[in-house]
């Protein structure tokens, strides 16, 4: 991750060229995505031919979520890339816009600048059809999630914090919670997303992840979940009450089990990191929304 700061720094310093150096190749000299941007995309692009597309031109498949799709990036092991999931093209233009639209936030607002739970975002496209970011390790289970809050772990057992942690993230962080709650990371985590007004219901394993920073691994959202129902209209879609949108129905959202991460199906990489943990439904899931 530093020697990714200091790529930035004389990114700043150089030309426009410099971007093929320091952050890989430009997807926009891609056929696929001049295909993706056609007119004729919402009947010859297909979430699938997109993907053969730019696995043939040497970008890895990592995943695809409701709202967007990711790849490995050639030639830097440091980034990948997020465009919109090509699905949406059917959905019309609205649909399309809320995925640029998570894209952009996620560069550009205040949850990007204010805070070290944000996934840094380096480049994009005018447009927002794409960005590309840190590559995180993301936590796959709610044990390794545990670890990274110091006060939890020490005074929660598992079955709790999981059980606890979706209605922890709706307290207020100074005045609701007890002692044994006082966690540093949890403060920092309900004060970032009501700062960024992203709801708390996708805080989960498969949602989240850690990066190396300064040598040290910063836990991060992976999404922070711009432009989802909030926490609120979540709740009444759960009980019925509230209509489902289209892009959240089928088999990447559940909303039986919110923080059953199956939100998105994934691409098997090969070992992300050495913490050794038994095989559970959910770690087969990459969070890219």
């Amino acid at each position: 991750m530093k020697q990714l700061v200091e790529n930035f720094k004389n990114f700043l310093s150089e030309s426009p060229d410099s971007k093929i150096k320091y952050f890989g190749p430009n997807p926009e000299d891609l056929q696929c995505f001049a295909e993706l941007r056609s007119i004729e995309a919402p009947n010859t692009v297909t979430r699938d031919s997109f993907s053969d597309c730019m696995q043939s031109e040497g970008w890895k498949l990592l995943g695809h979520g409701s709202f967007r799709t990711a790849f490995a990036i050639p030639d830097t092991k440091e980034l990948i890339l997020k465009t919109i999931n090509p699905r949406l093209l059917r959905g019309g233009e609205s649909v399309i816009q809320k995925a640029k639209n998570m894209n952009k936030m996620e560069a550009q607002s205040e949850f990007q600048t204010s805070t070290n739970l944000a996934v840094r975002v380096y480049d994009s496209a005018e447009d927002f059809m794409w960005i590309k970011s840190e590559f995180v390790i993301r936590i796959k289970n709610w044990s390794d999630m545990l670890s990274f809050f110091p006060v939890l772990s020490r005074n929660m057992p598992l079955s709790t914090f999981q059980k606890t942690f979706p209605k922890l993230l709706r307290r207020d962080p100074y005045k609701e919670l007890a002692k044994n709650y006082r966690d540093p990371l949890l403060i920092e985590l309900i004060d970032a997303l009501r700062r960024a007004g992203a709801p708390t219901w996708d805080i989960r394993p498969g949602n989240v992840g850690y990066v190396t920073r300064g040598g040290k691994s910063q836990f991060v959202v992976l999404d922070p979940g711009f432009g989802l129902p909030s926490d609120d209209l979540y709740d009444a879609m759960r009980r019925g009450e509230a209509p489902i949108p289209q892009e959240l129905r089928g088999q990447e959202h559940s909303l039986v089990d919110p923080f059953a991460a199956t939100k998105t199906a994934v691409i098997n990489t090969g070992p992300e990191t050495k913490v050794a943990r038994p095989r559970r439904p959910d770690d087969s899931t990459r969070a890219v929304r």
